[in-house]
């Protein structure tokens, strides 16, 4: 039996890794995932992927509802596709499946513990230093929002 070389999750992974290092100066800005700003290349995926799957539905080609809905959740570009990199690897053992919600949380996670020793999940944003705050905008785990703001990212400073 020959190993299919094409896969949903090879090229997701792929094309999210391409992606997240393009948008990597976007990471520290609070910019909400519009289906509008992604990339041509990622409906051209999806068509490739699914034929005849329309724009406004491309994502589905990639993920579950529920895990569509979390995606587009998600404070920027830059962590769309880093965590969409991340969620193939907790993805189903079928190359072919569409990632459920929750390897997107998994891969969300992941990336939470990963930084966790960067910051304290109680701290009040006003009590940070000035390097403190550099530090976490630096690793985006607070972000600029369209006021200049310092805001927390909901990835690592999860509610409740």
């Amino acid at each position: 039996m020959q190993k299919q070389l094409i896969t949903l999750h090879s090229e997701l992974q792929r094309h999210a890794f391409i992606q997240y290092g393009k948008c990597e100066p976007q990471r520290v800005f609070a910019q909400p995932i519009k289906l509008s700003d992604l990339p041509s290349s990622t409906f051209a995926l999806a068509k490739f992927l699914k034929p005849g799957i329309t724009q406004e539905q491309m994502l589905h080609a990639f993920f579950s509802a529920e895990a569509v809905g979390v995606m587009l959740t998600l404070p920027n570009q830059y962590w769309f596709w880093k965590v969409a990199h991340d969620a193939v690897s907790y993805a189903s053992a079928d190359p072919n499946s569409v990632i459920a919600a929750k390897a997107v949380h998994l891969a969300i996670a992941c990336n939470r513990n990963g930084q966790s020793h960067r910051y304290d999940m109680g701290e009040e944003l006003e009590d940070l230093t000035n390097d403190e705050i550099g530090n976490r905008l630096e690793h985006g785990i607070c972000l600029m929002d369209s006021q200049t703001k310092m805001v927390r990212n909901w990835m690592f400073y999860p509610a409740g």
